[in-house]
């Protein structure tokens, strides 16, 4: 059996516009075939993937509002983690000529994180969220963090008119990724940038029709190794609730 610390401490100091806050945990990570290959469909069939440990997660940081219309988040996290699943290409066989199927290689991972948010809601309509993301991985065997990237960074307004439409425009960016080739070469994967423009006209509370226009830059990035992303592409639809 596995001990998993957990506790949490916090301190209003001004108001709600000061709280500074540490909270300690751990958690078994069940890595199901399903949620694997939710993740990553292009897994090879009957894959098994351990699942992860985290054996300790250390949060510490501060949080609270700026004003009555900004709100923020900013925290520093320390994990030490076990068997954490990394996907890499399946080595190219009789059964993978293409090298376009993908396997999971694990390791024990201590990982250091800087996450920051902000919240600004000038109005009932308007709502816009900012978040950055710096990982720092010290693997105890592997080479690199496969296919993950040092450093995520998202923006996102969203704007609802009277509750009938709803705009939303999201744009984000990552940091360089490295991959393991077929000859076991490292390859890295330049960073990404997207931008992503939603709107959905809701014609009463069952029934909306939405228009997604992805990648508005059309810009040329892989999700993962050998998997570009579709240039310019859009989507159109209706939703109906029962």
């Amino acid at each position: 059996s596995t001990f998993y610390p957990i506790g949490s401490l916090s301190y209003d100091v001004i108001s709600h516009y000061f709280i500074p806050y540490v909270e300690i945990d751990g958690f078994l990570e069940e890595n199901s075939y399903s949620k694997i290959t939710a993740e990553n469909p292009w897994l090879i069939p009957g894959k098994k993937v351990y699942n992860t440990s985290h054996k300790l997660n250390l949060t510490g940081g501060i949080k609270g509002n700026l004003s009555t219309k900004v709100s923020y988040l900013f925290y520093a996290n320390y994990s030490i983690i076990d068997s954490m699943y990394f996907f890499v290409n399946a080595n190219q066989n009789t059964t993978n000529p293409l090298f376009n199927r993908f396997t999971v290689e694990t390791d024990n991972v201590e990982l250091t994180r800087l996450v920051g948010e902000i919240t600004i809601a000038p109005s009932s309509k308007i709502n816009i969220f900012l978040r950055a993301q710096y990982d720092k991985y010290k693997l105890k065997e592997m080479a690199k963090p496969w296919h993950k990237p040092d450093f995520t960074a998202l923006a996102s307004i969203r704007y609802n008119l009277r509750d009938k439409i709803v705009l939303t425009l999201d744009a984000f960016a990552t940091g360089k990724r490295f991959v393991k080739e077929s000859n076991n070469s490292i390859k890295s994967l330049e960073g990404i940038t997207d931008i992503n423009l939603g709107i959905e006209y809701r014609y009463n509370k069952k029934l909306s029709g939405f228009l997604n226009l992805n990648n508005l830059t059309s810009s040329k990035y892989n999700i993962y190794y050998l998997y570009p992303m579709y240039r310019f592409n859009l989507k159109v639809g209706l939703t109906y609730a029962f």
